[in-house]
C-alpha cells in the first residue's frame, strides 16, 4: 500500500472508523482463473480487453471501477485461487471480485460428483474472508462452458444454486448473474450449454464481452459512485496546461487536421485521420446531437476485410514529456446503432524510444480488440468512457514519440459510424 494510503488507514483506525469505510468504494481486486486474467489483454496488465465483461462493463458504466490488482491465473481451480486470497485482501481494495469454478468442474476436482460443492465451499471461504475484512464480495455466477458434458452441467447447476442461496443469506454480498447475459435464450433444450459470443466456448469474444459488460455495467452503477476522469474543457490543452498533453481535446478548434489516404471530409485541428488496408472513411467535426453540448470527431467507416481499422490520432512532441513520467489517456467513444461486422473501437497509447541502441515501446490500451480473433460485436448503439491503465515512460536514451489513438476495427467487410469526444492524455503525479 502506498505510504499516503497507509498513513490514512492508520488515522482511520485510530479514530475507530468502520472497517468498510477505510477502503475506497470504487477500488477492486480481481481474483480467479483465466476469465479474470482476460480482463487484460497482456500479462503485464497494462492493456484492458474489449472482449471481457469486466473491462467492457466498466467502460459502459463510465469507468467507475479502479482495478488495483488483477490476480487471475489461467487454469486455476478454486482451491488454487484460494492461495491468492491474502494478497487480494491486503491490496486495500473495497470490492473483491471473484470468478471461478469452471476448472474445478472440467478437471473433476476432487471427484466428478463433488466438484460443484467443492467449488462453492472454496468460494464461500473467499466471500466470508472479504466480509470479515470490511470488503464487498462481488461474485460472478459461473456460466460454465459449451463443451461441458451432462455430468459436468449437473455440477455446474449445483454450484450456481448454492451461490444463489448463499447470496440470499449473506447481506453483504453481490452476485452477478453472468449466465443470464450470455446464455443463448433461443437454444434448443439439450445437454449442451450455449454461451453467446465466445472464442472457444469458455472465454468471451467481442459479442460475449459486450453482452456480459452491458449487464455488468448495471451492477457497477448500483454499487459505485461516479468517478470523474475525462475532459470537459477546451482550455485544458498544452498551451495552458502542464497536465494534458493533447491539443484540441474537445474538438472545438476547427477542421484543419490531417486527412490521410482513404479519408475524405474533415479532421479536427491538431488531429490526424488514417486507415489500414482498403478501408475508406468520411470524417466530420460537429456538435453532437445528444444535447450534451460536446463537439465530436465523426468517423463514418467502410471496411473491406477483417482486421482493417480507421483511427484518429495525435503524436505528442518530445518536449512535452520526460523519462519516468506517468501518463494516462481518456476518451469518450460512441458507436452508432446499425454497424455491420464491427469488432469494436478502442483507446490506444504508446511510448517509443531507444535504450542501448534497441527500440523499446510500451502500450496502454482500454477496450483492445483484434478483428481477426474476437469476431463481430453487437449492432446496438453504445457509449464507452475509456481510461487506460497508467503508462510509465521508460528511461530512454533517445525519446522517439508518445502517441494516442482511437481505433475502429472491422471483423469483416462492413461499416460503422463512431464518434470520438473528450480525448486527451494527462500526466499523473502518482
Amino acid at each position: 500500500m502506498p505510504s499516503k494510503a497507509r498513513d490514512l488507514a492508520k488515522r482511520l483506525k485510530l479514530f475507530n472508523v468502520p472497517t468498510n469505510l477505510r477502503r475506497h468504494p470504487n477500488t477492486v481486486v480481481a481474483l480467479g482463473d483465466s476469465r479474470v486474467a482476460q480482463i487484460h489483454a497482456d500479462g503485464a496488465f497494462r492493456n484492458k480487453a474489449g472482449y471481457n465483461h469486466f473491462s467492457v462493463g466498466n467502460a459502459l458504466a463510465g469507468n467507475r471501477a479502479i482495478l488495483l490488482k488483477n490476480l487471475g491465473v489461467s487454469g486455476d481451480r478454486t482451491d488454487q485461487v484460494l492461495a491468492r486470497l491474502k494478497p487480494a485482501i491486503d491490496s486495500g481494495a473495497y470490492v473483491l471480485y471473484i470468478m471461478g469454478g469452471v476448472n474445478d468442474i472440467a478437471q473433476a476436482y476432487p471427484t466428478a460428483t463433488t466438484s460443484g460443492i467443492t467449488a462453492f465451499n472454496n468460494i464461500r471461504i473467499m466471500i466470508d474472508a472479504a466480509v470479515d475484512n470490511g470488503m464487498l464480495p462481488l461474485v460472478v455466477l459461473e456460466p460454465g462452458a459449451n463443451n461441458f458434458t451432462a455430468a459436468m452441467n449437473a455440477q455446474l447447476y449445483i454450484l450456481q444454486q448454492m451461490l444463489r442461496e448463499y447470496a440470499e443469506a449473506c447481506p453483504h454480498m453481490v452476485l452477478f448473474d453472468l449466465p443470464a447475459a450470455v446464455y443463448n435464450p433461443a437454444a434448443a433444450s439439450s445437454t449442451t450449454l450455449a454461451l453467446l459470443g465466445t472464442v472457444d466456448g469458455v472465454h468471451q469474444a467481442a459479442l460475449g464481452g459486450y453482452l456480459g459488460g452491458k449487464a455488468f455495467a448495471q451492477v457497477l452503477t448500483a454499487i459505485m459512485p461516479p468517478r470523474p476522469h475525462g475532459f470537459r474543457s477546451a482550455v485544458e490543452n498544452p498551451t495552458t496546461s502542464l497536465v494534458n498533453l493533447l491539443a484540441n481535446p474537445m474538438f472545438t478548434g476547427g477542421t484543419a487536421g490531417t486527412v490521410g489516404a482513404g479519408f475524405t471530409g474533415q479532421i479536427a485541428t491538431s488531429w490526424v485521420g488514417s486507415r489500414t488496408g482498403a478501408a475508406t472513411v468520411v470524417g466530420s467535426v460537429a456538435q453532437s446531437n445528444d444535447g450534451s453540448g460536446l463537439w465530436e470527431q465523426v468517423l463514418q467507416c467502410t471496411f473491406t476485410a477483417a482486421g482493417e481499422e480507421a483511427n484518429v490520432h495525435q503524436d505528442i512532441p518530445t518536449t512535452l514529456w520526460n523519462n519516468g513520467e506517468i501518463l494516462q489517456s481518456h476518451a469518450e467513444v460512441v458507436v452508432d446503432a446499425g454497424s455491420v461486422n464491427l469488432c469494436g473501437a478502442y483507446l490506444y497509447m504508446q511510448a517509443n524510444g531507444t535504450i542501448g541502441g534497441s527500440g523499446v515501446a510500451l502500450t496502454a490500451m482500454d477496450g483492445y480488440v483484434n478483428g481477426t480473433q474476437h469476431g463481430v460485436n453487437t449492432t446496438e448503439g453504445y457509449k464507452l468512457n475509456y481510461s487506460t491503465e497508467k503508462l510509465i515512460i521508460p528511461v530512454y536514451d533517445v525519446k522517439s514519440w508518445v502517441t494516442a489513438h482511437v481505433k475502429v476495427v472491422a471483423a469483416g467487410a462492413g461499416s460503422a459510424t463512431v464518434r470520438v469526444r473528450r480525448f486527451g492524455v494527462r500526466k499523473r503525479f502518482s
